[in-house]
């Protein structure tokens, strides 16, 4: 039976950096299947692809090609070290849509690059991986 990741992607430095890890766990596991996910933050209207109220076509068109760059790039990463990935793109709160695409599908981990905010700083801000962490139901891999 594969075992499958789930790659949440935002294209940061941090981010990258948890692609990296996917893909020495790639090169000891070729089976492994890998889905890098990126979600543009929005509201629920826009999560549930209603955008009458929170954008205009044009708008959406220019987030959508925003998000197939990002994971273009992550695409082209893995591609250039002999791995192909399948991409999702999704509007919504990125940690409740990463950990819902990842419930529903059955992915048995979830990969994620952190920022490494500690203490005080880390727990206002409320970082994606933090959320992450906590309402996910598979395991979670943070990447600093």
């Amino acid at each position: 039976m594969a075992f499958n990741i789930l790659l949440a992607a935002d294209g940061s430095n941090p981010s990258f950096r948890a692609a990296e890890k996917v893909l020495e766990l790639l090169r000891m596991n070729p089976e492994i299947n890998v889905t890098v996910i990126t979600v543009y933050p929005g509201g629920e209207a826009a999560a549930d692809n209603d955008f009458s109220f929170v954008m205009n076509e044009n708008i959406k068109d220019a987030i959508d090609e925003q998000l197939r760059k990002t994971t273009d790039k992550y695409r082209e990463f893995f591609k250039a070290a002999g791995f192909d990935v399948d991409v999702q793109h999704r509007y919504g709160d990125p940690a409740e849509r990463v950990c819902r695409f990842a419930e529903n599908r059955n992915y048995d981990l979830v990969v994620v690059g952190t920022r490494g905010l500690k203490g005080f700083e880390g727990l206002v801000l409320g970082s994606v991986a933090h959320k992450i962490i906590h309402r996910c139901k598979m395991p979670v891999m943070l990447v600093r």
